[in-house]
């Protein structure tokens, strides 16, 4: 699978289905990577020819999505939304097209890839051969006492020009299954080769001889590692991350090239194109009525991938059913079936993506409307699935195709996303973003507001304390932004007025600021959270249940990415707003203050992954590094992976003693999830020093320090 974007496994396995399946539905926690799904497979699609619709709830969320889109190399989208998007739209359109990409580019793109994938490939297969070789030498000490016999039985598998893979072909057609006479005597052929190849006798079983051929692998691989001095594979690693950078610039080159080209902007699609800029220039009902004459096919030929919100498809879209070949809907939980009806008629096929955990559509349909109008059109059976008063968009694709869950957490360090991990996802997080320096950090302030009160909606003590927080973090801004965010209406609209009044526009762009409710930051991210409550003690009940509505205060807790301050004047929280509040001022649950013993297994288990017995020369490496004062904790947990060593306590720095246990694939996959999280990863392979921990501390502890890490 070729994509612009990095994927794990199971995202790689939501664009698979998204080619074929009707319907494919993922979920998944804030920053589990849901975005980065969608958009995976909106260009997945765009790519082998076909057109795309995402639709969004928000016009912010479908900014994000844009900019995502940007800033992957890849075909520019066509966002669309509020009268100034269509009027940008419009103009552009105006200006006409140019004559398109040539064939000849075209080729010279995809030879530009299969250059990309091979050296892709060529590079993993000699890594893949490196650990391959480290993993059959790491089974010799248990071969080791059966050799002699082994030997004894077979001595030409042992001899070093022997042909050992000829002798596993002949193992297996000895061992082929069959009763007819042919296989008994294809069997009997075979046999009889096998033990001329091995040397064995007539008598040595079958069985004896492939544990020969695996232990003179292990004699072999150990023989080798010896004569070239071990394992290490830093250039490969390094060559293997350039390899995937060039062929994802490769793959989004040749994507924008191919969308852009000749072939597309035939002439019924420059007048779809002209017509739609017309279209954009009219009133609401003459531009409805000029939509319904687009040739939409042409349309989305020209211009295959476009993404804006549920509520302007209609005003935008030629009215054409299955116009789109997948129309993706973002954030679906907060989308009502009746804004989702004119997107999902442009579907051939639809993704759609949400959280049931997180905020849900508010409907003002009524439960008599509901039941009167699906008696009326004979549909009462459907009830359960048409019931547009609680069944969101999410919910009816749920009950229509597997869903798809994504649990590698990308966004938040532990203390930020731990509270809504246990209390509303069960701890089935995978959090990647955990390491030494952020996993006892403490991410989240709560500023108490004395002698407060709530004036027509609005707290003023509390706002007084968002603005001095903004001027202290004004002094150096974190680089992704400053949000302000607050459950009510009234306080975030008082937060904003209060904020233009102290800031210009160009401060305001350099701060990266931006303010609003909690629905209008679904789906929204930034580096630093500021969350006003605008709650006092004595505020009406419906207030405080407001606030605590799970759905809610799960959102309203989880758009940071490195900081979140709470300011409250409550002085007696209750319910899940006193829970967080106490849960921020608590010491957090990782490991002990001082590194744990390095002869024993890992820190507690936080992620849900088992903890593994460190082998003979992971614990005598990690007792020579603590000896030379580096902190080391074994089998350390990174979101489903685990790190051999992880040296030091202030940064994401690991070793890797051994070959993961689950094979080649599976430490490749380790090595480039983790290093994307920021990981700095050794081989340290005992090979390398002959087996000689005290050599190889010394030498690790040197390029560590030298790399900037690893101190206590």
């Amino acid at each position: 699978m070729l994509s612009p974007l990095p994927l794990n496994a199971a995202q790689r396995d939501v664009i698979r289905r998204t080619r074929t399946a009707p319907v494919v539905v993922v979920s998944g926690a804030p920053g589990n990577g849901k975005s980065h799904a969608l958009v995976a497979a909106a260009l997945d699609t765009v790519a082998h020819g076909g057109s795309v619709l995402v639709a969004t709830q928000s016009t912010h969320a479908a900014e994000v999505l844009g900019e995502l889109l940007r800033r992957h190399p890849g075909p520019p989208p066509v966002l669309f939304g509020d009268a100034e998007r269509r009027g940008s739209i419009a103009t552009e359109l105006a200006g006409g097209v140019a004559v398109g990409v040539d064939d000849a580019q075209l080729r010279h793109d995809t030879d530009a890839v299969s250059a990309a994938r091979d050296r892709v490939d060529g590079v993993r297969a000699g890594i893949a051969a490196a650990l391959d070789q480290e993993r059959l030498a790491a089974t010799l000490p248990d071969w080791q006492p059966l050799l002699p016999a082994l030997s004894h039985d077979a001595p030409a598998v042992f001899q070093p020009d022997t042909d050992l893979d000829a002798i596993r072909a002949a193992l297996q057609a000895a061992s082929r299954p069959g009763e007819r006479w042919w296989s008994r005597w294809h069997r009997s052929r075979a046999a009889h080769r096998l033990h001329r190849l091995t040397g064995a006798g007539p008598a040595v079983p079958v069985s004896q001889l492939r544990a020969a051929v695996d232990a003179a692998h292990a004699v072999r691989a150990a023989a080798r590692l010896s004569a070239n001095g071990g394992t290490d594979l830093t250039t490969a690693w390094r060559a293997l991350v350039e390899a995937d950078v060039a062929l994802a610039q490769a793959v989004g080159t040749a994507l924008r090239n191919e969308t852009a080209s000749a072939r597309r902007w035939t002439g019924d699609a420059r007048r779809a194109a002209s017509g739609l800029g017309t279209a954009l220039r009219a009133g609401r009902n003459r531009r409805r009525e000029l939509l319904a004459t687009l040739d939409a096919e042409a349309l989305v030929r020209a211009l295959p991938l476009w993404v804006g919100t549920v509520a302007d498809v209609e005003d935008l879209l030629p009215p054409a059913a299955g116009m789109f070949d997948l129309v993706v809907l973002d954030e679906a939980a907060h989308i009502d079936q009746l804004r989702a009806a004119p997107v999902l008629a442009r579907a051939r096929r639809a993704l759609v993506a949400g959280d049931p955990r997180q905020l849900r559509f508010v409907s003002f349909v009524a439960d008599a409307d509901v039941t009167a109008t699906l008696h009326r059109h004979g549909l009462d059976h459907y009830t359960d699935r048409l019931d547009v008063r609680r069944a969101s968009a999410f919910d009816v694709a749920a009950g229509a195709a597997p869903v798809t869950w994504l649990g590698e957490h990308h966004r938040c360090a532990p203390h930020l996303i731990g509270f809504s991990a246990r209390r509303f996802y069960d701890d089935r997080l995978e959090l990647v973003t955990r390491h030494p320096g952020n996993e006892r950090a403490d991410a989240i302030d709560v500023l108490t507001v004395a002698d407060a009160a709530v004036v027509d909606g609005v707290n003023q003590a509390e706002v007084a304390t968002v603005l001095d927080l903004v001027a202290t973090l004004a002094a150096r801004p974190p680089q992704g932004g400053i949000a302000v965010i607050s459950p009510f209406r009234a306080q975030a609209d008082a937060v904003e007025t209060a904020l233009l009044a102290a800031y210009d526009v160009d401060e305001i762009e350099r701060l990266g600021l931006r303010t609003g409710t909690v629905h209008a930051f679904q789906g929204s991210e930034a580096d630093v959270v500021i969350a006003t409550l605008g709650l006092v003690d004595d505020d009406p009940p419906a207030r405080h249940r407001f606030v605590a509505e799970p759905n809610l205060f799960n959102v309203l807790v989880t758009r940071a990415r490195k900081q979140l301050t709470v300011v409250t004047s409550l002085r007696s929280p209750e319910g899940i707003v006193g829970d967080y509040l106490r849960y921020a001022g608590q010491p957090l649950e990782a490991t002990d203050a001082a590194p744990p013993d390095p002869t024993c297994a890992g820190p507690p288990d936080t992620t849900g992954a088992r903890a593994a017995e460190p082998d003979t020369w992971t614990r005598a490496l990690a007792v020579e590094l603590t000896r030379i004062g580096l902190a080391v904790r074994p089998d350390y947990p990174v979101g489903r992976w685990r790190v051999d060593l992880c040296v030091g306590d202030d940064g994401p720095v690991g070793l890797c003693c051994a070959v993961h246990p689950d094979g080649v694939a599976a430490h490749v996959e380790r090595q480039r999830t983790l290093t994307r999280a920021g990981w700095r990863l050794y081989d340290a392979f005992a090979s390398r020093w002959a087996d000689d921990p005290i050599r190889a501390a010394l030498d690790l502890a040197t390029r560590i320090h030298d790399d900037g890490g690893g101190h206590r």
